[in-house]
């Protein structure tokens, strides 16, 4: 009898869900540059936390224009691109406890949502989980101007302060903009 045939090689392990998606420029597993983060140099808009006391209740996140962002070193520069969305790590028991999102506009943020996603930068040493928890603030238009808007949490669960909600008490994040024909193509991700 012929000898037998040799085992099927393993499944290959599946890739975690893409975060921030497939941005450009570098930063997402789709174009090579999965977990390495580009922070904020070649994204138009500039994404910062207000400082807050770890016992805040809120945070509030500003947007503003990147000067340092030109169309010669990036597409994510060019001036009809937008920033529409927002998307942090928090802790695991977490989810539902944002109670508020405000802002002074140009847009008003839609309710928060949850999902488990990869992490936009490197994951912190301790990391021992699979894909973190991350709220997501939708709903954004910068129309080319400043913003802001600040996340409000319950009062009445185990994530009521800044530093129960966020993951280490940072805010690890990735803020997403679009082109004319590339939704959620241009991304900025940092930790602060």
């Amino acid at each position: 009898p012929p000898p037998p045939s040799p085992p099927p090689p393993p499944p290959p392990v599946p890739t975690p869900p893409d975060f921030p998606h497939n941005c450009f420029p570098g930063n997402s597993a789709i174009n090579g540059g999965y977990r390495n983060g580009t922070g904020m140099r070649l994204y138009k808009y500039a994404v910062e936390v207000m400082p807050y006391a770890p016992t805040d209740t809120s945070f509030t996140v500003m947007i503003t224009p990147n000067d340092e962002c030109t169309s010669a070193i990036s597409v994510c520069c060019r001036p009809e691109t937008d920033l529409t969305k927002v998307e942090f790590i928090i802790n695991e028991d977490c989810r539902g406890a944002i109670d508020s999102l405000t802002s002074t506009g140009p847009s008003a943020p839609l309710e928060p949502s949850y999902a488990r996603r990869g992490w936009p930068v490197q994951p912190p040493a301790d990391w021992t989980g699979g894909n973190p928890l991350q709220a997501k603030v939708t709903g954004l238009s910068t129309a080319g101007q400043s913003m802001d808007f600040t996340v409000t949490l319950k009062q009445n669960n185990a994530c009521n302060t800044v530093e129960k909600f966020l993951y280490g008490g940072q805010f690890w994040f990735a803020a997403f903009g679009q082109l004319a024909n590339d939704f959620d193509g241009c991304c900025g991700t940092a930790t602060v």
